[in-house]
């Protein structure tokens, strides 16, 4: 008895080869658009950030300049907080005297920047600063 033979044709790709390859490519990509949707969430919280500091290093010396903690000259929202607008946001800006700090003709005060009107503690750059009292 004759039996057959079956050639082995190794001129192409089966369908389990083709699927597994784009199993692990897919793979690979979903990793890497997590990996760049992070980075660019990450550029942006950096770049608010940035700028807040910015602004309140302008808001600080325009203080210390004027020896006076009023910020007359920002924009006033409904709710009373003075703010400012940059890159199409919105940043809110306090600053108060430190109470009780007082010392050697020096008033200590503090300038706070937020991209939240309400200034939670997260969204919330502080710097300090101090008037001469003449």
């Amino acid at each position: 008895m004759h039996r057959p033979r079956f050639r082995i044709n190794n001129n192409g790709l089966t369908l389990i080869e083709v699927l597994a390859s784009m199993v692990i490519l897919s793979i690979v990509i979903i990793s890497f658009m997590t990996f760049f949707s992070q980075s660019m969430m990450f550029s942006s919280k950096v770049e608010d950030r940035l700028t807040a500091v910015n602004l309140a290093e302008k808001v600080l010396a325009e203080v210390r300049t004027a020896k006076s903690i009023e910020l007359g000259e920002y924009d006033t929202s409904d709710e009373g907080n003075h703010y400012f607008q940059i890159n199409n946001k919105y940043y809110y800006i306090q600053a108060e005297e430190v109470p009780d700090q007082t010392h050697l003709n020096l008033i200590p005060f503090y300038v706070d920047v937020s991209i939240s009107e309400d200034f939670n503690e997260k969204d919330t750059t502080r710097l300090y600063g101090y008037i001469e009292n003449n």
